[in-house]
């Protein structure tokens, strides 16, 4: 739920009771998250609202194993001028804009992509931004097009294809043509 509604500023919200007193409290979810992961999320709209960097294995000596005081206090370093931006710009009037990159891309993408674009004004990042939305809205759309669902879709589809005149499929003769379609399923 955090992570469902924290994408939105109006509705990033959670009630939780906190402590012994059984009282709910409405806590505040906007803001992004940085969450390390294995695996895609099982649920398509946090996926969605996610922008993932997929991590993999390297023969890298430079890397140490644990890290160390300078790690720590570059990171101190890094988050205090990142602070320091949101001060300076905390009532920049930036342009929302509904269509921000100009694209035909998934809402819940959109939704995630839209504030970085507000801020961005340099053309070449935002020609990056671009791409990546392009790229993120293509594995979205191949998920997809591989799920059980849309296989379904494809079975009444093609069931509507060989009967025109029907309009009402039964349950197993849908199951057969899923079967027939997607053999590796069952």
């Amino acid at each position: 739920l955090i992570l469902n509604s924290g994408y939105d500023r109006t509705m990033g919200f959670v009630t939780r009771c906190v402590g012994e007193s059984h009282v709910p409290y409405p806590f505040c979810t906007f803001g992004p998250k940085l969450i390390a992961a294995r695996y895609r999320f099982p649920d398509e709209a946090t996926e969605n609202r996610t922008i993932s960097h997929h991590a993999y294995q390297t023969d890298r000596t430079d890397i140490p194993i644990h890290l160390d005081e300078g790690f720590w206090k570059e990171s101190l370093t890094l988050r205090n001028k990142l602070l320091l931006w949101r001060f300076r710009h905390l009532k920049a009037d930036f342009a929302y804009d509904h269509e921000p990159l100009g694209l035909k891309v998934n809402p819940r993408l959109k939704e995630v992509l839209a504030p970085i674009a507000a801020v961005i004004q340099d053309e070449k990042t935002r020609k990056w931004l671009r791409d990546l939305a392009l790229e993120l809205n293509e594995t979205i759309l191949d998920v997809r097009s591989e799920s059980d669902t849309a296989y379904v879709l494809a079975a009444l589809l093609e069931l509507k294809r060989e009967r025109p005149e029907e309009r009402v499929f039964q349950v197993k003769e849908i199951a057969e043509k899923f079967k027939e379609i997607r053999p590796e399923s069952y």
